[in-house]
């Protein structure tokens, strides 16, 4: 129970060696003191996922405030495929823990539907791992202290490529609310090096970026969080010692990243965990 909770389901999909079949494997705590994981193939080939993916994703982005007919027909379609074979193991359950591989990294499991209509962010929390073993490493570094603030808002700042957000002084005000001021650093517009950043999350629990995130597909180690006029890449997240529990990446497309031949996923996520934080929002 250290490993898995009784509240929790932990789901790995997993490319076959021919890279066109797709396995998920599934447990609860009881299935896991069993040794008794669900084991299933996909009806369906990776390569197919990936356009339905594709096209999910596209009518997400496209999408007024209500889902289209459409929408809701490929959350659903996209349900059946990945989350029925293992759907039994939800009842009762809060925590569903998704290690994703190949194409499915880049799907948003939480808005998928079931055949009552439901997205699954409305059924559990959604937690996503790089892999099952980063449990335990993720555990031990979570010391459950969230006291401390550092929080960063990209406010009037404005580049020739980016605009400014006024409202994200609001957004870092409203966290602040919930902290003691004499423990928090709120800071609204300006910027901030690499090093002024290091020096100021130093000793901080919680880091709470409200900003634009810059995502280049093609060199992933260039996608960045803008700190102010400062863009700090993947690449220099990585070398930070963080001694945050969670860090909040409150921008656009700072959950992406790129795939490579042997699964890791190269993006700001993956990168704050390089840095030491165990909870990345």
């Amino acid at each position: 129970k250290d490993f898995i909770d009784d509240s929790t389901v932990l789901v790995e999909y997993f490319r076959g060696p021919s890279s066109d079949e797709i396995y998920v494997f599934a447990l609860d705590s009881k299935r896991l003191s069993e040794k008794n994981p669900i084991a299933v193939k996909l009806p369906v080939l990776d390569s197919h996922v990936r356009l339905k993916i594709l096209g999910f994703r596209n009518l997400l982005e496209s999408a007024d405030e209500a889902y289209s007919p459409e929408l809701h027909e490929k959350g659903k379609e996209l349900y059946k495929l990945l989350i029925t074979p293992f759907e039994s193991l939800l009842a009762g359950k809060t925590r569903l823990i998704f290690v994703p591989h190949g194409n499915l990294n880049f799907l948003p499991f939480a808005a998928l539907e079931n055949p009552e209509g439901k997205n699954l962010i409305d059924l559990c929390e959604i937690v996503y791992l790089p892999s099952a073993g980063t449990i335990r490493l993720c555990r031990a570094k979570n010391r459950n202290h969230h006291e401390t603030l550092l929080a960063y808002a990209f406010g009037d700042n404005q580049t020739a490529n980016l605009s400014s957000l006024p409202n994200t002084i609001k957004e870092v005000e409203a966290v602040a609310a919930n902290f003691d001021p004499e423990k928090s650093l709120v800071i609204k517009n300006g910027s901030m090096s690499l090093e002024e950043f290091s020096a100021k999350a130093a000793g901080k629990e919680v880091i709470h970026l409200a900003t634009h995130g810059v995502l280049h597909p093609l060199l992933p180690l260039e996608s960045a969080i803008m700190l102010g006029l400062t863009a700090v890449p993947v690449k220099d997240v990585m070398t930070l010692d963080l001694q945050a529990n969670l860090v909040t990446l409150s921008a656009c497309q700072t959950g992406l990243g790129k795939l490579y031949e042997g699964d890791e996923m190269v993006g700001l996520t993956r990168a704050f965990m390089y840095a030491g934080t165990p909870s990345v929002l």
